[in-house]
């Protein structure tokens, strides 16, 4: 059943809820055939992003790709301390895809700054919903090399991280 509320108050404000049907099957059972090659299908990815839908379904994509192991992290603190984690025990990430903006938190351009200080050639690129930021335009001034802007659909999450993971961005 959809439906569409709307509530207003004089001087408060209007609050609109949509009530949708949920889709049960988002994503197929088998992995998707993307275009990754068998190497790539092996890879580490670190996602991090503080809204947890986009980390939930992202990281259902990435799996669904094949990528081989997906780590989450909620903010650069988080994605900070994986990173260090996953070095330390020998099980390097491959790629980190980072949101530029974190509500009350490190952000990827900060976190990407100390990563650099520990692994100078890290993988990373940045996402984010700001199309007009600066440091899209200009990612690889900041140590990214890929970008993705959401919302991003999975040809260009595909594309993106191929691109980046074989050394091919441009």
């Amino acid at each position: 059943m959809t439906s569409i509320k709307v509530d207003s108050q004089a001087g408060i404000g209007v609050g609109c809820s949509m009530c949708l049907p949920v889709w049960q099957h988002i994503l197929p059972e088998d992995p998707v055939e993307t275009g990754l090659n068998q190497s790539l299908k092996e890879k580490r990815v670190l996602l991090m992003d503080d809204e947890k839908m986009i980390r939930e379904v992202t990281g259902r994509i990435l799996k669904h790709m094949g990528i081989g192991e997906v780590l989450i992290a909620c903010d650069g603190e988080e994605a900070l301390h994986i990173y260090n984690k996953s070095r330390f025990n020998g099980n390097l990430v491959d790629v980190v895809i980072m949101d530029l903006t974190i509500s009350g938190g490190m952000g990827g351009k900060e976190a990407l700054y100390e990563m650099l200080k520990i692994d100078p050639n890290i993988k990373a690129i940045i996402s984010s919903g700001y199309a007009d930021a600066t440091i899209l335009s200009d990612y690889r001034r900041y140590g990214f090399r890929g970008v993705l802007v959401k919302p991003y659909n999975i040809q260009e999450l595909n594309r993106v991280l191929s691109e980046v993971i074989t050394g091919q961005a441009q």
